[in-house]
């Protein structure tokens, strides 16, 4: 917080240059303690400026949990030994003793009628077997029958592949379960049997992933012919640019690998990107970040040429694609970059392929990491990428 709270009014609009996104460094310094001017001027801005959030820093996302506020509380609860100590630390946890005192029911806030566990939340619990019932699977569940659990119902439908469908199905009911319970004991919405096995019937629909296709095993004659074109990198269309990008971590360093090719197999534009100052949370995930905003920021210098930029991390590609979806507060200037460059040109799209078709890229960020420095090459390819450049010609024809 500002020394004097009359600077915060002050700082909401100037403390960012917003022709040039970056700090006004000498308002931060002059309006916060050193440590924490450092911290503000450590953030990385977007180009873009976005509206302002408050963050609960114990999350990834930055929301707010009750999960992980307990957690933090827990962190900080003095011990048994040394609880009298301090009668601040003591005054601090006081209300961990009234909360004890408090006359919480253990049983299950549906039925109030046994203790909620696992098991009678998801099986034995009345609405729970009306649930089954009432679903595609029809299940009947005796209340008495103390040897049916979860663990065994589940383990008995995925050790075999025919019942796969049916152990989708029942994650989705015991997913819709336990949001009805939640709104019941939060928002106060009765129980409704009906809406349960819809919303789970809905989740299946649009999660339904086909999971047997997904496992069996091909014949090995099939396997073998396929090879190159599985593990191989793909080459694109006529016309078209394939920038391939990988992130990498070091002790205290993330580095990015960004490798463009025309349809042949050409390098156009090699980069690898060094950072060995870096500190913080999830290395990788910011180094596969990071690997994709330089992957777009060269695709922007072909503004005519349809590019396809390829990462073998899902996660981003996800965060990228798709706007609805809640990413780590941390690579947030990161993504509203590159989706940001993505949005503003339709000869743009970013994908993820396996690392075995982005082994290029991958490369190149490990060698960012050991010689510890960017660099970039221009119609060329580091020694490094050689055999790898060739073999993934070789394998595209």
């Amino acid at each position: 917080m500002p020394r004097n709270p009359d600077v915060v009014h002050k700082i909401e609009a100037p403390h960012q240059r917003h022709d040039l996104r970056c700090w006004n460094q000498d308002l931060i310094r002059d309006c916060f303690p050193i440590h924490e001017a450092e911290a503000i001027l450590s953030i990385r801005l977007s180009s873009e400026r976005t509206d302002d959030q408050l963050l609960w820093l114990q999350t990834p996302n930055g929301n707010f949990t009750s999960k992980s506020a307990y957690k933090l509380l827990m962190k900080n609860e003095p011990s048994a030994s040394n609880s009298s100590s301090s009668s601040l630390e003591t005054s601090d946890f006081n209300w961990k003793a009234y909360w004890h005192l408090k006359g919480i029911s253990p049983r299950l806030p549906i039925c109030y009628l046994k203790p909620e566990t696992a098991d009678h939340i998801f099986l034995k619990c009345d609405v729970a077997r009306q649930v089954w019932f009432g679903s595609h699977i029809g299940l009947t569940i005796d209340e008495s029958d103390d040897t049916l659990t979860l663990t065994r119902l589940f383990n008995g439908w995925l050790s075999c592949p025919s019942l796969f469908e049916i152990a989708k199905r029942g994650c989705c009911l015991l997913w819709s379960i336990w949001k009805a319970r939640n709104r019941k004991i939060f928002e106060h919405v009765d129980i409704d049997i009906s809406e349960i096995i819809r919303t789970a019937n809905n989740i299946f629909t649009e999660h339904d992933l086909n999971i047997p296709s997904l496992i069996q095993t091909q014949p090995a004659e099939i396997q073998s012919v396929d090879d190159a074109a599985q593990h191989g990198w793909d080459k694109p269309q006529h016309g078209c640019i394939k920038i391939n990008v990988d992130g990498a971590t070091g002790s205290g360093s993330i580095a990015a690998g960004v490798v463009a090719r025309n349809e042949v197999g050409m390098a156009l534009h090699c980069q690898s990107f060094y950072d060995g100052c870096w500190s913080g949370r999830d290395a990788s995930i910011e180094a596969e970040a990071r690997a994709f905003l330089k992957g777009l920021h060269l695709a922007a210098r072909y503004p005519n040429t349809t590019t396809i930029i390829e990462g073998d991390s899902k996660m981003v590609v996800s965060y990228i694609n798709d706007d609805r979806l809640i990413f780590p507060w941390r690579i947030r200037s990161i993504i509203m970059d590159c989706r940001s460059i993505l949005h503003s040109s339709p000869l743009l799209s970013v994908k993820f392929v396996p690392r075995t078709k982005n082994k290029a890229a991958n490369c190149l960020a490990k060698f960012a990491i050991s010689c510890k420095s960017s660099n970039e090459w221009m119609l060329s390819a580091p020694s490094c990428l050689s055999e790898i450049l060739y073999s993934d010609t070789s394998a595209s024809y």
